[in-house]
C-alpha cells in the first residue's frame, strides 16, 4: 500500500528543516549534560564516570550523525532513499552513509549492554579488578565490538545496481514522485529485506539478551542477596534504580516510532508524513537521555540547581543561623555514594524545571509541527491575497 497527499509533512523539505531545529536543542544540550559528567562528577562516583561518559557520547553521536551529518530521507518498505546532511554535500556516498548509520545503531545497542555489564561486573563478580578478569573482559568486549561493524555486511552484499533500483522503486511505489529516484544520491541498499531483517533482528537478539542476563543477575544480588548490609543494600538499590531509569525512559520514548517503522517495513506500507513524523520522534532519543541522567543522579541534580541559583537567582539559598557541619560521605567499592543514592530530596522549584521540561517534550512534536509549517502557511496566505 503506497499512499502520496503531496503535503508539506511529506517532504523532505520539512524532514530536513525538523532535524535542524531539533539539533538546535541537542547540540548544546549534549554539550552541557558532556561538561556536567566531565568537571561535575563527584570523586565518590569516579568508577562510573567513564561508562556514563560513554553512554552520553554515544548518544550525543546518534544525534550528530542523524540530524546533521546525514538527515536520511527514506522509504523503508524499499530500503532506499537518499541524505540531505553535511556529508553528502561533502560528496561522501550514499552507501557509506548507510552503513555508518546501521553501524551508529549497533553501537548505541553495544554501549547500553556494556552500560549494564559494568554494575554487574562490580556488584555480583568476584575479582573485578584483577588481571585475570581485566584480560577477559578485555576479549569479550572486542568480540561485540567487532561484530558491530560487521554484522551489517551481508546486506550490502545484495546492493542493485543504480538502474535498477530505480525500476524496481518505480514498479513497487507508483504513487511516490518520479523525481525521488532522480535525487542526487538515490541508494537502495538491498532488494532482500529478508537479509536486512535477520541482521537487525540477530543483533538485537544478541546484544538484548546479554543485557537482560546483566540486568537481571545483578537484580537478584541486590534483591535476595543477604550478605551486604542494609543500609549499604538500600544504597545500592537506589543507585541501580537510577541507573535503569536512565536507560530505559530514553528507550520507552523512542519504542512507538520504531514499532511503527517496523511495521510499516514488514507489511510494505509507504506514508512519507507518518515517516516523517517517525524519524522526528526517534532522533529525538538524546534529549530524553540526556535530560534523565541529569534528574535521576542527585549529584547532577544539585549541580543543575547551583548553576540556576548563581546565574539566573531564581532559588535563593536559605540563611540559616546555626553553624553548618561537613560530613563526609560514605563511599562503597563500587562507586556509589549515599550522597548521590539516597532519597531523592530536591527542591520544589528545582521539580518544577523538571515537570516544565518534560512537558515541553510532550507538546514538542506539535509545536516543531507548527513551526516548520509556518513558512508554507504564510506563502499560501501570500498567494490567495
Amino acid at each position: 500500500m503506497c499512499t502520496w497527499r503531496n503535503s508539506y509533512f511529506e517532504s523532505d523539505e520539512f524532514y530536513a528543516l525538523a532535524l535542524h531545529l531539533l539539533s538546535i536543542i541537542q547540540v548544546p544540550l549534549n554539550i552541557f549534560g558532556t561538561y556536567i559528567i566531565w568537571y561535575k562528577t563527584p570523586t565518590s562516583m569516579e568508577k562510573v564516570k567513564l561508562i556514563m561518559l560513554l553512554l552520553h557520547l554515544t548518544c550525543f553521536w546518534f544525534d550528530l550523525f542523524f540530524n546533521i551529518l546525514t538527515i536520511p530521507y527514506v522509504v523503508y518498505p524499499a530500503s532506499s532513499g537518499y541524505t540531505l546532511g553535511v556529508l553528502s554535500y561533502l560528496g561522501v556516498s550514499t552507501s557509506v552513509l548507510a552503513y555508518m548509520g546501521f553501524t551508529s545503531i549497533f553501537l548505541l545497542g553495544c554501549v547500553l549492554m556494556t552500560f549494564f555489564e559494568d554494575r554487574y561486573n562490580r556488584l555480583v563478580r568476584r575479582g573485578a579488578d584483577t588481571i585475570t578478569r581485566f584480560r577477559k573482559r578485555v576479549i569479550y568486549f572486542s568480540i561485540n565490538y567487532s561484530i558491530v561493524f560487521v554484522c551489517i555486511i551481508p546486506v550490502f552484499l545484495t546492493t542493485p545496481s543504480a538502474e535498477e533500483s530505480k525500476l524496481i522503486f518505480r514498479s513497487k511505489f507508483p504513487c511516490l514522485p518520479p523525481t525521488f529516484v532522480e535525487k542526487p544520491g538515490f541508494f537502495m541498499l538491498t532488494t532482500d529485506t529478508t537479509i536486512l531483517v535477520a541482521s537487525l533482528s540477530g543483533y538485537l537478539l544478541f546484544s538484548g539478551s546479554q543485557a537482560g542476563y546483566f540486568l537481571y543477575k545483578t537484580f537478584v544480588y541486590l534483591f535476595k542477596t543477604k550478605a551486604l548490609s542494609t543500609r549499604t543494600l538500600q544504597m545500592q538499590r537506589q543507585f541501580f534504580k537510577a541507573l535503569c531509569i536512565q536507560a530505559a525512559i530514553p528507550i520507552m520514548a523512542v519504542i512507538s516510532p520504531c514499532i511503527y517503522i517496523q511495521v510499516s517495513a514488514g507489511v510494505s506500507y509507504v506514508d512519507m508524513m507518518w515517516s516523517n513524523f517517525a524519524m522526528i520522534l526517534l532522533t529525538t532519543h538524546g534529549i530524553w537521555s540526556t535530560l534523565t541522567m541529569l534528574w535521576v543522579h542527585k549529584a547532577y541534580r544539585q549541580t543543575i540547581l547551583s548553576i540556576l541559583q548563581h546565574s539566573f537567582s531564581f532559588f535563593p539559598p536559605k540563611m540559616s543561623k546555626k553553624p553548618t557541619t561537613t560530613v563526609k560521605p560514605f563511599v562503597f567499592d563500587n562507586g556509589s555514594i549515599e550522597d548521590n543514592c539516597g532519597e531523592n530530596v530536591v527542591s520544589t522549584g528545582f521539580y518544577f524545571l523538571v515537570m516544565i521540561s518534560y512537558s515541553s517534550l510532550a507538546i514538542y512534536p506539535l509545536a516543531l509541527c507548527f513551526l516548520c509549517c509556518l513558512p508554507s502557511f504564510i506563502i499560501a496566505f501570500r498567494r490567495n491575497r
